[in-house]
């Protein structure tokens, strides 16, 4: 199926692409972008990409039998038909080119683009940033693992779900859509995969944050440097040269990273430390946040935050450092802070009572995620911690021990169920989670894992449902169930 947009101009080849002029024709117009050789139509522009489970150059011939009016592929690439009288553009990263083609096809998008990565805390900032945005009067959007928001209410793109980082042709025509609508400042979530592929080009993105990097995503990347290598590449290669780069100074990456920065003279505002530009001189826990002074370029301010977890405070001061340095909002914006929302499914308070302890649902999937949301849970509970959590199946098989030591060290009392099993066996991955916290109740069924815990709460016990956070489903074999933890457990607190 073709796809246009009537708000979209056709445009010629040599305007999307760096290509010499005299290698096509100079009246060569295109009139929709596409890696699917499905959504080949009259006018195409077809990118074969080589993919993990496809290569995109089986594809051409159809392409062009489609009605592509130009091909895109990798220099290796041997066309077939030697024939055919349309272009076939080769190039070294013909992903790269994607991404460029969709910027330059779409043309327009939000005067202020900022991006984050990091392993944990993207979705919080991008979430931040466009709240912070709002209260300066700014129209703003967040794109990111929880979909899309414009202002203060979810955004439905045409181009469907949201994801970390989704497709360029998805992201830039979104893009495209909320800038038509006046968007002027947009945070989005950069994902390594994302960054890996290319599934975004430089142009425009005017500040950067880069929150820490903690085991994840080693069955892609198969190496925690080759996991750095892959975020890096977001100061180094994708924010234009002389930006804003917002960096951890508490992080192991900081020095590499202002290296980086330094060599393509971005402005590095730091954060996290008694040293950085922006830092937090005391907090002290409040019933269901925190009281803060903070340290922002010199001055000291106080204010609150209604958000359980000391790693919100860091995320909130990534989000500072985004948001100020890109010069159009003062420090008058600071006292919003304490009128902050976490996100959908990051340490979101369930319910809680006076005969049952709170229950929190977050997205905590990782090792050090799942580190960071027990210990933020203790300065709110008197009683005991209960926690339930599974690992994911098809993903990195090494965190499922890490991340069942951390529970067993952090919690009182461990729940281990079934996540996203996919296509491997349940048991054998409760089982991985197991070897290191044998102790642990051991509850296939999610919802009566849930349910078990919750009945074992006890006035001033809290409980944390870990792992799915924001997800509306759950995954067995290859077929996808509607699940949702905030759903099942709000359901169960409300018996």
């Amino acid at each position: 199926m073709l796809i246009t947009n009537a708000n979209i101009p056709s445009l010629r080849l040599t305007q999307i692409l760096p290509v010499n002029s005299t290698a096509v024709q100079d009246d060569l117009v295109i009139h929709n972008i596409t890696c699917d050789s499905r959504k080949v139509g009259s006018g195409s522009l077809f990118f074969a990409l080589r993919g993990t489970s496809f290569n995109g150059a089986e594809f051409i011939a159809k392409a062009i039998e489609a009605g592509a009016s130009a091909i895109v592929c990798d220099e290796d690439v041997d066309v077939a038909d030697s024939s055919t009288t349309v272009p076939i553009l080769k190039t070294k990263n013909p992903r790269q080119w994607y991404s460029l083609a969709a910027k330059h096809f779409y043309q327009k998008t939000p005067d202020k683009l900022v991006a984050i990565t990091g392993t944990n805390g993207k979705t919080s900032i991008t979430h931040f940033c466009r709240q912070l945005w709002r209260t300066a009067g700014f129209d703003a959007a967040s794109m990111g693992t929880v979909g899309i928001y414009h202002n203060d209410k979810p955004y439905h793109s045409k181009s469907g779900p949201s994801l970390t980082t989704p497709d360029p042709v998805d992201f830039y025509r979104t893009l495209r859509e909320l800038a038509d609508l006046g968007v002027t400042h947009a945070a989005f979530e950069a994902s390594s995969h994302g960054l890996d592929q290319h599934r975004f080009c430089g142009e425009g993105i005017k500040a950067a944050g880069f929150t820490n990097l903690t085991r994840d995503h080693l069955d892609y990347h198969k190496t925690m440097d080759a996991y750095f290598q892959a975020k890096a590449l977001l100061f180094s290669e994708y924010l234009d040269h002389g930006s804003i780069a917002v960096l951890n100074q508490a992080s192991d990456t900081f020095t590499p990273l202002q290296s980086i920065c330094q060599r393509r003279k971005h402005h590095v505002i730091s954060y996290g430390t008694p040293a950085s530009d922006i830092y937090i001189h005391h907090s002290s826990p409040s019933h269901q946040g925190f009281d803060l002074t903070l340290s922002v370029f010199g001055s000291v301010y106080e204010t609150s935050l209604p958000l359980v977890g000391s790693f919100q405070i860091e995320n909130v001061l990534c989000s500072l450092g985004l948001v100020l340095g890109l010069n159009d909002v003062d420090m008058s914006i600071i006292p919003s802070i304490s009128k902050l929302i976490s996100v959908p499914g990051r340490m979101q308070l369930v319910g809680s009572s006076s005969q049952l302890g709170g229950v929190f649902v977050d997205y905590a999937h990782t090792p050090d995620a799942l580190e960071k949301a027990l210990l933020a849970l203790k300065p709110h509970t008197k009683g005991s911690i209960y926690v339930v959590f599974g690992c994911g199946g098809d993903r990195d098989p090494g965190k499922r021990p890490l991340m069942g030591e951390t529970a067993k060290r952090l919690a009182d009392h461990v729940i281990i169920t079934d996540d996203n099993p996919r296509t491997e066996n349940p048991q054998s991955i409760r089982q991985d989670i197991l070897t290191a916290v044998p102790q642990a109740q051991n509850i296939a069924d999610r919802k009566e894992a849930i349910r078990y815990a919750i009945s074992c709460l006890k006035p001033g016990d809290t409980l944390l449902i870990a792992g799915k956070g924001h997800e509306n489903y759950q995954i067995i074999g290859t077929t996808s169930y509607h699940f949702d933890d905030v759903e099942i457990a709000s359901g169960l607190l409300s018996i």
